[in-house]
């Protein structure tokens, strides 16, 4: 219809405030549903990320960088499984400095944002000349960043929120430096744990943001409460006459020279919030160092009890994937699967070997010469060791015993391949090998020759999938290899593992819509 239409019927040429409250409820709405849908379990993975850091070669840090600057510029998109898979892909150090330049790019963008466009936008929505953190002086909004970016699922919110403010640039980025990296570099090293987009991290900064946009008008308006007296201070004193100035300023001489000195700048003030930042960044390092010495420490773990399978995440931090993991390892290899064309290329050689009770197993180290060729990488084989009962069901079936044999690239990617054991005529191969174990946990046995194609069944038919270590700290990331076809070994040879370890077989884990490949 035509204006003037419109105007004889009475229907206004603008929609009306009511239509526009209604079109905000429905993109609240859709935008909910949206990020409701949304499969962050699967997607933002710690170990899907990694995996595909992984396999980007040496693109890899620039992918990292580039999605930990979509991280922090697109809300809500969480930055915790960035961090967390730079640990597991490059390491603490190397994967705390990328995530931390990207995030860094990645808040300077939004600051620039929002100190572009931010406050016009704000002014239209409020109808009103939108004031944020006028108050605070530029150390006071140094200590808010600071403090903020200690918590990084806020890093958009801070980054937006202070580019309102009248901070500089240069005290933001300075800020956003040093309160992000000891926390990145606290996260990096648990890079096998899961932390994912939960609903009340996000309502939480939702409610951050809404305080600071609050804050200005609240102190504006209780001036002489308590509350505000705490940012403002104390109320100003009623104006003084100013005293005469002096017509000739003293000179002020050098004690040790006598030269005169002039008036200069203080370049940097040692105040009382930069001693508290201070001290946050020292406790902060030493929390990240201290969850770095119990990761690599002996924390003890069994099969059984208070610290078996069920307890592990409860025994350190560094085990807390063993319980929060998506892609955890063993599993159930049920239907249905997917045919893949992925043929394992297998080079042993015989060798010196000598096996060691570690405690939880028979380990059995193994000289260098034995490869494995898959997708184009050279995987070593440094050790296999057994578990009985099997760990790994194929349709839900167990077996008396598993062989892993784990492989490992120059880049540290594992691949472990497992080998089914059956119960049946005597492994002739093994039987040298039974007859010096080891009897007491710690103690290593005799050494003679072996050769680890002796654990491989004549055909490699297998199935593949992507999981992680099955003992503690159970870190993700690992590329499953489970032979179709079993080994023998005899009744009485099964017994005597038995005797020596016990049990020591973890639960199958959830699959988590892992896809099982089948060649």
């Amino acid at each position: 219809m035509s204006p003037a239409t419109l105007a004889a019927i009475g229907m206004p040429r603008t929609m009306t405030t009511w239509m526009k409250l209604v079109l905000l409820v429905l993109s609240a709405v859709a935008g909910w549903w949206g990020l409701s849908s949304f499969d962050y379990e699967r997607y933002l993975s710690p170990t899907t990320l990694a995996q595909w850091l992984n396999d980007a070669g040496p693109w890899a840090p620039l992918l990292l960088i580039g999605s930990m600057i979509c991280a922090v510029v697109i809300p809500p998109i969480p930055s915790l499984p960035l961090v967390l898979a730079a640990g597991a892909a490059f390491g603490p150090f190397d994967g705390a400095i990328y995530a931390v330049i990207g995030a860094e790019i990645g808040a300077t963008v939004c600051f620039l944002v929002a100190r572009a466009w931010g406050r016009q936008a704000l002014s239209r929505v409020m109808k009103t000349e939108a004031t944020f953190g006028q108050m605070y002086t530029e150390h006071q909004l140094m200590g808010v960043v600071f403090f903020a970016r200690l918590i990084p699922s806020f890093s958009f919110e801070v980054s937006y929120g202070a580019g309102l403010t009248k901070i500089s640039l240069k005290n933001f980025a300075l800020a956003t430096l040093f309160g992000m990296a000891p926390p990145t570099l606290a996260f990096t090293y648990l890079g096998s744990s899961v932390v994912s987009a939960q609903w009340p991290l996000i309502a939480a900064g939702a409610a951050m943001v809404l305080f600071f946009l609050a804050m200005p008008k609240i102190l504006t308006t209780y001036q002489a409460s308590t509350f505000a007296r705490q940012f403002l201070g104390p109320l100003p004193a009623p104006a003084a006459v100013p005293p005469a100035k002096s017509g000739i300023p003293l000179p002020i001489n050098c004690v040790g020279c006598g030269a005169a000195v002039g008036k200069s700048k203080i370049f940097f003030k040692v105040t009382p919030m930069f001693r508290s930042l201070l001290v946050a960044l020292l406790l902060i390092v030493g929390r990240g160092t201290g969850w770095a010495a119990d990761e690599h420490g002996a924390s003890h773990w069994s099969y059984e009890g208070q610290e078996g399978a069920a307890h592990w995440d409860m025994l350190s931090p560094a085990y807390m994937a063993c319980e929060a993991g998506s892609h955890q390892s063993p599993i159930d290899i049920a239907m249905p699967r997917h045919t893949q064309q992925e043929r394992l290329i297998l080079h042993y050689q015989s060798g010196l070997v000598r096996a060691l009770d570690n405690g939880h197993t028979i380990q059995v180290n193994v000289p260098p010469g034995n490869e494995l060729h898959l997708n184009g990488r050279t995987y070593r084989l440094g050790q296999f060791h057994f578990h009985e009962p099997s760990e790994h069901h194929v349709d839900g079936r167990t077996y008396p015993l598993e062989v892993h044999l784990v492989y490992q690239d120059p880049k540290g990617h594992v691949v472990v391949i497992g080998v089914l054991v059956e119960a049946g005529s005597p492994n002739q191969s093994l039987a040298e090998l039974w007859t010096m174990l080891p009897m007491k946990a710690g103690e290593l046995g005799s050494e003679h020759p072996f050769n680890p194609q002796d654990l491989i069944p004549p055909n490699t038919h297998h199935f593949s999938y992507h999981g992680s270590l099955t003992t503690p700290p159970c870190t993700e990331g690992v590329q499953w290899i489970v032979l179709r076809d079993p080994i023998s070994m005899s009744v009485q040879q099964i017994a005597q593992f038995v005797s020596i370890i016990g049990h020591n077989a973890r639960p199958v884990q959830p699959l988590h819509g892992r896809r099982i490949q089948e060649e």
